[in-house]
Formats: structure tokens, sequence, C-alpha cells
């Protein structure tokens, strides 16, 4: 008799947890709003509306499945995960715990502003912004859209993006360690990095305009194109790339040298102290 309530109860359960999935995101169809805990929350968000508070997940690790034309996506401790497409995608989180975003959407911004954390990000969207900043955390960046832009500000934590985009700006900026892995295809490509310590990995870089400038104490640079093998020295610049303009900058430091083999109409390099 113990084992058949056991198995009823189980059930029942269930039951209650399909039906209250159920009036979450048919209330969220119609109101824009679903409030979750600091539990593991699970929500499928779909909707046709511009209006709402969006989704609060609070803290916990959760997971976001989303079909609608505006999602919001608020976030404090604990692992996130979005997955599904979007108009305008728009997601923020504040606390630790890493992001993990996959999908297509017209335009997607996405926020960490948590002491520690990651960003990983794989999809496609007309215009992509990523924004990390805290104690530390990466990013990591795989996909496509028309302007592509990626900042990280954190004291520790790298950059990997890996994209094509008709421009693509990737920035590290400030803090005591960040190196950026850059592989991607654009018009435009612009990579900065400005941490105390860190390397550039440049990969590709095929357009119109690339500049790739380095800031700090200790600079590690490689910059390489059509498969050609990369050269690596500490403190040194192997560039070696393609494009009607090519800047290669580094900017203050101890040591550094720049070495530098490319195609271009119009090409500039400087090395200074």
């Amino acid at each position: 008799m113990a084992f058949v309530a056991d198995a009823f109860e189980s059930v029942v359960d269930a039951v209650v947890d399909v039906v209250e999935t159920v009036v979450d995101s048919v209330t969220y169809l119609v109101t824009g709003n679903y409030e979750g805990d600091n539990g593991d929350n699970t929500f499928t968000a779909v909707g046709l509306g511009l209006w709402g508070g969006g989704v609060n997940v609070y803290g916990g690790n959760d997971t976001v499945y989303a079909a609608s034309l505006k999602l919001d996506v608020y976030d404090t401790w604990g692992n996130l995960s979005v997955h599904g497409a979007a108009g305008f995608m728009n997601i923020n989180k504040s606390a630790w715990g890493n992001m993990t975003v996959s999908g297509l959407a017209g335009a997607t911004n996405l926020q960490h502003t948590g002491r520690t954390g990651n960003i990983d990000f794989t999809g496609v969207a007309a215009s992509n912004y990523l924004y990390r900043q805290g104690y530390s955390g990466n990013i990591s960046f795989t996909g496509a859209g028309i302007s592509n832009r990626v900042i990280s500000k954190v004291r520790y934590g790298n950059i990997s993006f890996t994209g094509a985009g008709a421009s693509n700006v990737v920035e590290r900026i400030g803090g005591d360690q960040g190196d950026i892995h850059f592989t991607g295809i654009g018009a435009y490509n612009k990579v900065t990095n400005s941490a105390s310590r860190g390397s550039i990995y440049f990969t590709g870089g095929i357009g119109a305009y690339n500049k790739v400038e380095r800031r700090g104490i200790r600079e590690y640079f490689i910059y390489r194109c059509w498969h050609i093998q990369p050269q690596s020295k500490i403190r040194q610049y192997f560039i070696t790339g393609a494009g009607a303009s090519n800047v290669v900058e580094r900017i203050g430091g101890d040591q550094g040298d720049i070495h530098f083999t490319g195609i271009g109409a119009y090409n500039k390099v400087t090395n200074s102290k």
C-alpha cells in the first residue's frame, strides 16, 4: 500500500508541475510577465507582444526556452541558459554564475555584471552586443551578424571570438590579465586589448579595414591570415595579413617588437612606449 501511495503522490506532483507550467506560459503570453524564485526554474516564453516586465528568474540554475517577439530575461545568482528565437533579446545577469545563450534574434543584448562567471554565446542576429563587467569571467562568441561588438572589463578574463559580420569590434578594457583570440571576417575589424598583461591572437581579418591595438605591460601578439603558419615570441608582434587598410599599434609597455608582412592600399605600423 505504501508503494501505491508513493506512486500516486508522484503522479499528482507531476500533474501539478505541468499545470503550473501551462499557467505560467499562458500568463506570460497575455501579460508579458513571469516571476520565478530562487529555485531551479525552467520556463518556456512564448509571446507576440512588446509589453510586460519580462522573465524574472532570480537565483538558482535556470533555463529559458523562447519564441517571443521581445524577450527580456533578468537573473541574479546561479547559472542561466537561454535558448530560442526572439525579435529582440535582452538578457541581464547581476550576480555570480555562467550565462549561456544560443539562438536567433533581430538584435541581441547580453550583459553580465556579476562578480564571477562566463558568457557563452552561439547565434545569429543583425546586431550582437555582449558586455561583461566584474571580477573574473570569460566571453566566448560564436556567431554572425551585421554588427558584432564584444566588451570585457573584468579584472581577469579572456575573450574568444569566432564570427563574421560587416563590423566586428572586440575590446578587452583594463584589468590585470586577459587574452583575445579573434578569428573572423568582416569589412571592418577592430581588436583592442588594454589589460596589464595579455595576448592577442588574430586569425583571418579579411576586410576593408583591420585595426589591432595592444596597450599594456607585457605583449604577446600573433596575427595570421589565410593559414599562414603562426610565429610567436614574448613581447613581440608578428603580423601577416591582407586588407585595403591595415593599422597595427603597440602603445606603452616596457618591451615589444612588431614584425609586419602584409598587403594593403594603406598600412600603418606604430610602436611607441
